[in-house]
């Protein structure tokens, strides 16, 4: 899909395929190592390399029906992924975005270039139906919290205690943007 230079490192970007399926051991590497270091997703136990396969079928199944999966990579490893899924009857206007990336990746523009790449799919394919993209944050996930802002997303809603991480409960920041 794209080939870009982060950092001096040399990047792929692409969206999955079948073919992913194959490598679900590398998928299963990269989220467990999100896991390791306790980065703030909604997945908090690591998954073996059969659940992450069912996941990658899951989200094969549904890609050109609303729903795009980017994968960044380099050298042959996962450094991050990013997906927007449309929602369906009275709520097809909204599009929800998840993007994660490798710690030793982070603050290069990765996770800019990836979110940008999503929202120029739902403005070109996405167009007329999706009108607001749609994401929830821990509150305490400042670099996040930044990205989104640059990129025009508004804090729309803070739901009290709706996150766990580490024994503890916060409050999910819901961001929306227009498109």
């Amino acid at each position: 899909m794209s080939s870009l230079v982060f950092s001096n490192k040399k990047v792929n970007i692409r969206k999955l395929t079948k073919k992913d399926l194959q490598n679900s051991k590398k998928f299963c590497d990269y989220i467990n190592s999100l896991i390791d270091e306790e980065t703030l997703i909604l997945l908090d136990k690591k998954l073996t390399e059969k659940e992450e396969k069912i996941f990658l079928e899951n989200r094969i199944k549904n890609i050109g029906k609303g729903f795009i999966f980017l994968i960044a990579e380099k050298d042959d490893k996962i450094i991050g992924i990013a997906e927007l899924k449309q929602e369906k009857g009275r709520r097809k206007h909204i599009a929800n975005l998840g993007i994660s990336v490798r710690k030793e990746c982070r603050e290069m523009g990765l996770g800019t270039r990836l979110t940008k790449m999503l929202i120029s799919f739902a403005k070109m394919q996405m167009k007329p139906e999706v009108k607001f993209i749609r994401l929830g944050v821990f509150p305490n996930n400042k670099p996040a919290l930044e990205l989104y802002k640059s990129l025009g997303f508004k804090k729309i809603a803070s739901i009290p205690k709706q996150l766990q991480h580490s024994k503890k409960l916060f409050d999910e920041v819901i961001m929306s943007l227009g498109i």
